[in-house]
């Protein structure tokens, strides 16, 4: 070892500058295969924002929507998708679906499984609203299903539209989300309301403010053959 090097105490004999770009390569290939799914969707973010200012300001644009690393969430729709859901909803009746479609990406390391979520009309093939999320809580997806409802109101003029029934599973952390983002009430209240309604105690009106909850036919026939079996 060269004698300046020993001076400052350093007795320990350096790698060759071969290894040590091993060593830096290493670690640069293991940050990207780590962040390559977080970083892809702020590049792509970043590129819709570009593409956005094209268009009119303060309305949805681009496809990424929101995006959030810590934990990982990643909203998207087109303009179309949110035009379809508005003309939806202004059907009589409009019925939608909403649920866990499994995972699209692999495992992001510091978060638990990313989920697809999808929001899809009963009577068409193409989703009006998706998300990824590794955090399956009641408040996260509350939270996104309110940004998606933030970027609805801003395209039918400030009006909020919802739909006038939507099909779930048996998940409570969804039906809390979905309560809370569109009825901005509990579950305890929302029996209440719907038990007001089988009595004949509501008016007509004030039945088509709310929306129905509705359980998916398929989960609940699942639930009932397995009971049997």
């Amino acid at each position: 070892m060269p004698s300046a090097a020993v001076k400052p105490g350093n007795v320990t004999q350096c790698n060759s500058p071969a290894v040590l770009r091993q060593v830096k390569y290493e670690l640069r290939v293991q940050c990207v295969e780590e962040n390559s799914c977080i970083q892809t969707c702020y590049w792509n973010c970043a590129f819709s924002v570009r593409i956005g200012c094209r268009e009119r300001a303060g309305e949805p644009f681009g496809y990424l929507q929101a995006i959030g690393d810590r934990p990982f969430f990643c909203t998207f729709d087109l303009r179309e998708q949110l035009e379809l859901f508005v003309n939806l909803c202004k059907s009589d009746p409009a019925t939608v679906h909403f649920d866990a479609r499994g995972t699209v990406i692999k495992d992001i390391p510091d978060n638990k499984r990313v989920l697809c979520y999808c929001m899809i009309p009963s009577d068409c093939t193409v989703p009006v609203f998706e998300f990824l999320s590794s955090q399956h809580t009641t408040e996260t997806l509350a939270h996104l299903l309110e940004l998606f409802s933030r970027d609805v109101r801003i395209l039918n003029n400030g009006t909020t539209v919802k739909p006038q029934y939507l099909v779930i599973d048996f998940s409570y952390a969804i039906l809390n989300a979905v309560l809370q983002a569109l009825n901005k009430c509990t579950i305890t209240r929302y029996l209440r309301t719907t038990l007001q309604i089988l009595k004949r105690k509501k008016t007509t009106s004030s039945i088509h403010q709310p929306t129905i909850i509705c359980l998916c036919m398929a989960h609940t026939l699942k639930c009932l053959s397995r009971t049997l079996m």
